[in-house]
């Protein structure tokens, strides 16, 4: 048997594993879901209460189905001491597979995991079995990309209730690959975001630094302008000489025209949330896998958390997790108090009119 046929005989016996995990029936897979007349209406006259159309027709779990916006409660967090993460988990179903992300919600425990390179479809969101490991205090939210299948994507897992979540910029041109989710909460946004590639022989380059990068930063100004911003994710950039192991700026992610196009982010209002926490410490969260480079210790820092500039405060402490495997990627970690401007404040005494006193003589 040839190393090709290998291969293949590999992927099949994966994608027949990874079918059996989440029961996914090949009717399942095929299913189309298409709102009816009656149903589009509905939501044309209600989008903020009215259930998704999609929502009676898939499993009881606590998956959210996507919708442009929606509505959902206060998105109160009644807690001084958040744990937000990240992680680049390159495929849901296969990291699920192994337990590798099973194992990460055990031992670490987090309010809530944003997701990067999920690839997944929406027979997988409406699996019984994604459902079953996730605990039930906790609901997900996934923006799927529609333009390729198995590619990109980004989800959110949380067992705080937003007030709102919104799939993509808001822009066709660049919401098809499922890259941007945003969840609003009480005091802050959270933007869970997959920054694009510049790809093999820099193909996507002039597509990421003229029209994405700008796009993204307008949208998260906007946003900044209503409330703290906290963006998390794969920014497919290493911005610093501390965040790459070789210091060429030959590589994908590494050059200087990428660097300055996030360094235009940062000036925009933002900080690097770990630069700004350990501003000389050489941390990477992206290793070449195939080539060996994890146990060498030789990557790249791909994975942020971006804060805008007035939400600092609340910043406790960010941590790159490089003892979690599982993925190309590891997991980033950010310590987050959100309620950091909510001080109770003393009653004020009410001031009392001076009077005049008599002036009072003696003979």
């Amino acid at each position: 048997m040839d190393s090709k046929t290998n291969s293949h005989k590999r992927k099949a016996d994966q994608i027949r594993k990874e079918a059996e995990f989440f029961d996914i029936k090949p009717a399942l897979q095929k299913v189309k879901l298409t709102p009816t007349q009656e149903q589009k209406k509905s939501l044309k006259t209600n989008t903020k209460t009215t259930k998704p159309w999609h929502k009676n027709q898939q499993l009881e779990t606590n998956f959210i189905p996507m919708e442009e916006t929606i509505a959902i409660e206060t998105g109160e967090i009644q807690t001084d001491s958040l744990l937000i993460c990240h992680w680049n988990v390159d495929g849901l179903k296969r990291i699920m597979t192994t337990g590798k992300l099973q194992e990460y919600f055990k031992t670490r425990n987090p309010d809530i995991l944003c997701l990067n390179e999920t690839k997944i479809d929406p027979a997988i969101l409406q699996s019984a079995k994604l459902s079953a490991w996730i605990p039930s205090e906790y609901n997900y939210y996934f923006n799927p990309s529609k333009k390729k299948k198995w590619y990109a994507g980004v989800g959110v897992i949380t067992r705080y209730k937003p007030l709102t979540v919104q799939y993509g910029l808001g822009d066709p041109k660049h919401d098809l690959e499922g890259r941007v989710l945003t969840l609003e909460f009480e005091t802050f946004y959270l933007v869970s975001v997959y920054v694009p590639l510049s790809g093999e022989g820099f193909k996507r380059l002039p597509y990421r630094i003229n029209e994405w990068d700008p796009a993204l930063r307008e949208y998260l100004v906007g946003l900044k302008a209503k409330k703290h911003v906290i963006a998390c994710g794969d920014f497919n950039v290493a911005h610093q000489g501390l965040d790459m192991w070789e210091e060429s700026g030959q590589y994908i992610g590494s050059t200087p025209i990428e660097r300055n196009s996030f360094g235009k982010l940062l000036k925009a209002g933002f900080i690097d949330a770990f630069r700004w926490k350990h501003p000389d410490v050489r941390k990477y969260s992206w290793w070449n896998i195939s080539k060996g480079n994890r146990v060498k210790n030789l990557g790249r820092r791909f994975d942020y958390f971006v804060v805008d500039k007035g939400a600092t405060e609340g910043i406790v402490d960010v941590f790159v997790n490089n003892d979690i495997h599982g993925s190309d990627h590891c997991p980033v970690e950010l310590l987050f108090n959100p309620n950091f401007k909510k001080k109770e404040e003393k009653p004020k005494s009410r001031k009392e009119k001076p009077v005049d006193k008599p002036i009072i003589t003696i003979d």
